[in-house]
């Protein structure tokens, strides 16, 4: 481990992740089954899958979990749906613009979005010791 107080939060970080792909791989083969999806979806549901992961963590960094406040989940949950539809509406515009393929574009954009969310948090880490108040 690495001897600092928040050893801990990667492993839990992997084991998030890894059971979301537990829980998606069979739904993602039934609708395969089903043919609601075609194979080279794939790449582009893999792109979302990991950029929604991405911005349920930063808005969790936004607006921590916390006991006392108890509408802190449901507005990290509102954080994360702002994240996740303004990626989608920008990846279909620039694709549907540009002609370019979506699965080139989601990652794109999203990185974007989450750099851009992710300012005020700069500030906070370095005032605070890296902890958020």
């Amino acid at each position: 481990m690495t001897g600092r107080r928040s050893w801990w939060i990667t492993p839990i970080v992997v084991g998030h992740f890894l059971l979301g792909w537990a829980v998606a791989l069979p739904l993602l083969g039934w609708e395969m089954v089903l043919q609601l999806m075609q194979p080279d979806d794939l790449v582009e549901v893999f792109a979302k899958l990991v950029f929604a992961f991405v911005a349920a963590l930063v808005a969790g960094s936004i607006v921590p979990y916390s006991e006392q406040q108890p509408l802190s989940a449901t507005l990290s949950g509102c954080v994360v749906a702002l994240l996740f539809t303004s990626n989608a509406v920008a990846s279909a515009l620039v694709t549907s613009s540009f002609g370019l393929s979506a699965p080139l574009i989601v990652p794109v954009v999203g990185a974007l979005l989450l750099m851009g969310a992710s300012i005020p948090l700069m500030g906070v880490l370095e005032k605070h010791d890296g902890t958020i108040a």
